[in-house]
């Protein structure tokens, strides 16, 4: 029979990657090994294994220049600890269904000029992953209330959102330059400054708030403005410029980029659009 305070349960928490290192040490008889079956090097297999000898006060292995060779403390746990690399298996594979069986409809508002040159690879890639989900896109130009439920993402280019309740997050900076078809550049050149670029015309669209950051930055340096699109079929800038028409201010990862001219300043190479001369 024992004395009060006699015996002592001690809990020990331990960390689930140190008892999986603990596991390839022991199965492949050395750090070197072991960490190479766990895709680490020897040393933090070597760490790994003293950290778990410390949380539980036991010595896991005699060390040697042969390699490590379990303790009987040691053997005494593998088992337990196999059971627990197995718990943590059947932890995943449960986890992975659950990621799996994701379902629902998804209200995605956003400016058509983003899903033709951004989401639409992103898009592919979740349907792969999760098929069950339904993602219905909204691309009109007015910009729906979240807070009313009008939709449940907003992918918009803004200065400074607004709107009660809601979680923004900036994803990146949206670059953006001006380009016209080789026609159109043969038949007027191409503006070297912002001074010849003002003799051009411009022309935005993309969405709204696209159209809106077109003209900020047109007015902004002295540009005019000739004509927007704003029809429902894809924007004007997902497209080649039409020839003889005129400058048309898009993305700077725009498709077109490759099959326009560009204007860049003659001083910087920058584009006219992003340069500071």
């Amino acid at each position: 029979m024992l004395r009060p305070r006699a015996a002592k349960v001690q809990n020990v928490a331990m960390d689930w990657d140190d008892v999986r290192h603990f596991l390839a040490v022991a199965r492949t008889g050395s750090t070197l090994a072991g960490g190479k079956a766990l895709r680490v090097s020897q040393t933090t297999a070597a760490r790994r294994v003293a950290a778990l000898e410390r949380t539980l006060g036991l010595a896991l292995f005699e060390r040697s220049q042969a390699g490590y060779r379990l303790t009987a403390a040691g053997e005494a746990l593998l088992d337990g600890a196999g059971r627990m690399e197995a718990a943590a298996e059947t932890l995943a594979a449960a986890a992975a269904a659950q990621a799996r069986a994701v379902s629902g409809t998804v209200r995605l508002t956003t400016e058509e000029l983003y899903v033709i040159t951004i989401l639409a690879p992103i898009l592919r890639d979740l349907h792969a992953a999760f098929p069950a989900i339904r993602i219905e896109l909204d691309t009109t130009e007015r910009v729906r209330d979240l807070a009313a439920d009008e939709a449940d993402i907003a992918l918009r280019s803004s200065v400074s959102p607004t709107g009660g309740g809601l979680v923004g997050r900036r994803i990146a900076d949206d670059a953006w330059t001006v380009y016209c078809s080789t026609g159109y550049a043969a038949a007027h050149g191409i503006p070297r400054t912002h001074a010849a670029l003002r003799e051009h015309t411009m022309i935005g669209g993309g969405g709204a708030g696209s159209a809106a950051s077109t003209a900020r930055g047109c007015t902004g340096t002295g540009l005019r403005t000739g004509s927007r699109s704003t029809t429902a079929r894809p924007p004007a800038c997902s497209r080649r410029c039409a020839p003889g028409s005129a400058w048309r201010c898009c993305p700077a990862s725009s498709p077109i980029a490759s099959s326009t001219c560009g204007a860049a300043c003659r001083r910087c190479s920058r584009p006219i659009a992003a340069c500071g001369c």
